[in-house]
């Protein structure tokens, strides 16, 4: 019987140092895996500083507007009815290619009701004296 129990006892210091060379290879694989969280936790810390700060512009920020990088326009592309921002909506606020900007067919325009006779205090007649889609200088 002693030899059974020296026999068991052995197995179970062999199955012990197994299972401490098993404990240290699973300890230095957390070790190079923390290591390796460590540098993608600092690089994810840049490329989001590099992002905020390519993000930033001078209408959400307090830079100067000559610091705003200016993208090339692409060809085919016209200045206002084109011109979409980050939300894809042209300057009017309208997705862009749903209408055009200035006044829209069919709607009925708006506008200033004339003053009466009472209200006119002075009358003053402006001519020109020459075309002004002529005038080289304009």
């Amino acid at each position: 019987m002693g030899q059974e129990y020296q026999h068991q006892l052995d197995d179970l210091f062999l199955k012990i140092a197994q299972l401490e060379a098993v404990v240290r290879s699973q300890q230095q694989t957390i070790d190079a895996q923390q290591e390796r969280i460590k540098q993608l936790e600092s690089a994810l810390a840049a490329s989001e500083s590099a992002l905020a700060a390519a993000k930033k512009n001078s209408s959400n920020s307090s830079k100067p507007p000559s610091s705003d990088i200016v993208k090339p326009k692409k060809p085919g592309t016209s200045n206002k009815v084109n011109a979409q921002n980050q939300d894809g909506n042209n300057q009017d606020g309208n997705v862009s290619g749903q209408k055009k900007c200035g006044g829209q067919k069919g709607h009925e325009g708006h506008f200033r009701n004339e003053f009466a006779e009472d209200q006119i205090d002075e009358v003053i007649e402006h001519t020109l004296t020459h075309c002004p889609h002529d005038d080289p200088v304009r």
